[in-house]
């Protein structure tokens, strides 16, 4: 029978349950609870150990590990004995009642029905073995869904909701079958329900613990939930602005930025230190709007001639997905990411993409509008005025950066003539000071640099912020 149960397939194995006979019955079905729950925890602490994961969890490895030998070396074997067991045990109760009613000598009526009963006792024995394998699932259950890999939470609740029920379940059958016993039987069923009273409680605490895990994801997500909607109300009002001034786009990209960073402990489970950090558009891609950010060496649309033309970047709204070339310089890529971000927050067109080289030398007065307000917009993503400002007046110690003695010396340790002659505009001077890596003796990244961009869309945002006269 053993070996009949255990390796018949799923479908035959609850057909054999559904099939309205007495085996395999109740107290298999609470062995296979457990089983099930046995081999949830054995997956989440397989992947919990993965060499990729180990460093994280390696406080809480160790014990997960020795669960594991536990539910692979006793706790499972013992469910397999006994979801098999109960079957071949309860099988025979049920033969000999059915004997018992098939006979006509009430003196081996008497005898039948004594040995059912003792026999039912075999049979009680299995579920509170079950009893007490649940009971340590739980426990084990308990630890993994609280200390294991989080994404895996919902099988470690399966799992342990699984051992409650195993555990629930074998409670009800060994009261059921207790009714089957009379007042000559008092002592042994009292003694059977002693060992209940101890195993209701049990139940209880770990059927409220349960329910406890499911609360304990409705609060994650409730705590996300104010960050959803204010996300969703801000990108729904962006995307409701016609031809936005450029005011109304540094606005809307300010706003989105604090959003972002008023919620980093929800988005990110290791935040940022310092608002520099989320002025990348992959990561506000990827964590902040769930879309697949790929780089990609060599991609392109066919234009009505039939020529492949190639693209510097591409954004398909409704798939989530954004591919940007790989081939540009870091700078450029990084531009041309911040440029499909902005259509995904202002723009309602599900597909759009950036060509190259034919987009760079349109006349800007050409362009779609819509390409110059995801220009616009990512200058304002990227260099952001309250961070450029800090940043320039903590290099160059004043606002705005004038040409006098002391900053040329402090720039050059030349003359203003010389400077001048160096920098012969306004647009070069911005420039060199998108590009300088020290001043006054202290030395420090270039602002350019420092912000990941090229040198003359900085020169070109220190100009807007009137950073530097000339």
């Amino acid at each position: 029978m053993e070996i009949e149960l255990l390796d018949i397939p799923t479908a035959e194995l609850l057909e054999k349950f559904g099939a309205g006979k007495a085996k395999p019955g109740s107290g298999s079905a609470a062995a296979f609870q457990g089983m099930l729950a046995s081999k949830l925890l054995i997956t989440v602490i397989s992947l919990t150990n993965r060499p990729d994961y180990q460093k994280s969890f390696s406080q809480v490895l160790p014990k997960l590990l020795e669960y594991q030998d536990e539910i692979e070396k006793k706790i499972f074997p013992q469910l397999c004995q006994l979801f098999a067991h109960d079957a071949v045990e309860f099988d025979k109760v049920i033969e000999l009642r059915t004997l018992k009613k098939n006979e006509k000598d009430p003196i081996i009526q008497n005898q039948l029905r004594r040995q059912s009963l003792e026999q039912m006792k075999v049979a009680i024995a299995i579920p509170l073995d079950i009893c007490n394998l649940s009971i340590e699932l739980c426990e084990i259950a308990n630890y993994v869904f609280d200390n294991a890999f989080k994404a895996a939470r919902g099988d470690s609740h399966v799992a342990f909701s699984s051992a409650v029920s195993g555990l629930a379940g074998s409670l009800a059958i060994i009261r059921l079958n207790l009714l089957q016993f009379g007042s000559d039987d008092f002592r042994y069923c009292e003694e059977i329900r002693s060992k209940l009273v101890a195993l209701d409680v049990d139940y209880t605490n770990y059927n409220l613990l349960a329910t406890s895990k499911i609360i304990i994801l409705q609060k994650e997500y409730d705590r996300k939930l104010p960050f959803y909607l204010e996300l969703n109300d801000l990108i729904d009002n962006l995307k409701s602005k016609i031809n936005p001034t450029n005011s109304q786009i540094e606005e809307g990209i300010r706003e989105f930025q604090n959003l972002v960073w008023r919620h980093k402990d929800i988005i990110w489970k290791k935040p940022p230190t310092s608002s520099e950090e989320i002025l990348n558009p992959e990561r506000i891609f990827k964590d902040v709007l769930c879309y697949d950010f790929v780089l990609k060496h060599e991609f392109g649309i066919m234009d009505e001639f039939g020529k492949v033309q190639e693209l510097m970047g591409f954004i398909d709204q409704e798939k989530r997905l954004v591919a940007i070339s790989s081939k540009l310089p870091i700078q450029v890529q990084r531009f041309t990411a911040a440029h499909e971000l902005i259509h995904a927050l202002f723009h309602v067109q599900s597909e759009r993409h950036r060509e190259l080289p034919e987009d760079r030398y349109t006349p800007y007065e050409k362009r779609d509008p819509e390409e110059k307000v995801a220009d616009r917009g990512a200058t304002y993503f990227l260099l952001p005025k309250k961070e450029i400002v800090k940043k320039f007046e903590l290099r160059f110690e004043s606002l705005p950066f004038i040409i006098n003695e002391q900053t040329t010396f402090n720039l050059t340790r030349g003359n203003v003539s010389d400077l001048r002659k160096k920098y012969r505009n306004r647009r070069e001077l911005s420039r060199g000071l998108a590009t300088t890596e020290s001043y006054n003796g202290v030395r420090f990244n270039s602002l350019a640099d420092e912000f990941k961009v090229s040198t003359e869309a900085m020169a070109i945002r220190l100009e807007e912020l009137a950073l530097v006269l000339y």
